[in-house]
């Protein structure tokens, strides 16, 4: 009961908070605008969640419709060269991203968006597509119910998954190795996790692999060196959980995002 209030009383104050920030934005702002929505979790019904980090399927095949009629939605590549060349195809953009790679995302979003039309990018950190993808208390996720259990295989994309969704024409971007905050541990270990998951990505997918989203993404879990080893592994885009749209800059390289839950409003997207 004290869950349904809290999430009740969150719905309420958001939906404010972004429809008045939304209508502040769409006046005072008139530059070319793109968003980067960013979801983690798709499920057929929500799941324990205090985070907010799923949305049923049903609802997620709601808002993706709605974007697409509203907003032209392009490929993480296509919106960075679009900012690196400080042209905008459009007034208004949109870019999907999904992050940590769990099984879902093959399962039931990635047949959405074929089926829509759709492209995406999806940051998976190179432990979890190994398999390894233990959490501090030693459990796992459930790969159906979204629970926690111990020892839980098959959680996440593996790499199979990984190269059918590659092939089916979305792209694969790094989330590091071990969705640690990369800001919390020594500087050679984030710089580490920030190479080495590129190669792992190039060396298993056979692709480029440009495109990185520091894990959790805070202002905790990132800072100006980390940003510098980013670009210095060649890396073309990073992204942030930094709430936000963006502009068409030619100098951009750390992209805002929205992190979208059940009860986000695709109506006020700029707030």
């Amino acid at each position: 009961m004290t869950m349904g209030i809290y999430r009740q009383a969150r719905v309420i104050y958001n939906t404010a908070r972004h429809a008045a920030g939304h209508w502040k934005n769409t006046l005072l702002d008139k530059n070319p605008k793109l968003l980067v929505l960013v979801y983690h979790r798709v499920l057929p019904e929500l799941a324990l969640d205090p985070l907010c980090m799923v949305v049923r399927a049903k609802t997620f095949t709601r808002q993706v419709e709605e974007l697409a009629r509203r907003f032209p939605v392009i490929s993480l590549t296509d919106a960075a060269g679009q900012c690196r060349s400080g042209r905008s195809m459009s007034k208004v953009q949109a870019v999907l991203t999904f992050d940590d790679g769990y099984a879902d995302n093959f399962e039931t979003v990635f047949p959405v968006l074929r089926k829509k039309g759709l492209v995406a990018t999806f940051f998976v950190p190179t432990d979890f597509l190994d398999g390894n993808a233990k959490f501090p208390d030693g459990r796992l996720y459930d790969r159906k119910t979204g629970a926690l259990h111990n020892h839980v295989k098959g959680s996440f994309l593996n790499w199979d998954e990984a190269k059918a969704i590659g092939r089916g024409g979305m792209e694969i971007g790094s989330h590091g190795k071990s969705h640690c905050s990369l800001a919390s541990m020594p500087l050679e270990a984030a710089r580490k996790e920030i190479i080495e998951s590129k190669k792992a990505m190039e060396a298993n997918l056979q692709r480029p692999c440009d495109h990185f989203a520091f894990p959790f993404g805070s202002r905790h879990d990132y800072n100006e060196t980390l940003v510098d080893c980013v670009k210095g592994a060649g890396y073309k885009t990073c992204m942030l959980n930094m709430h936000g749209y963006n502009r068409f800059s030619g100098d951009i390289f750390c992209f805002r995002r929205i992190i979208m839950e059940e009860t986000t409003s695709i109506s006020h997207l700029f707030g």
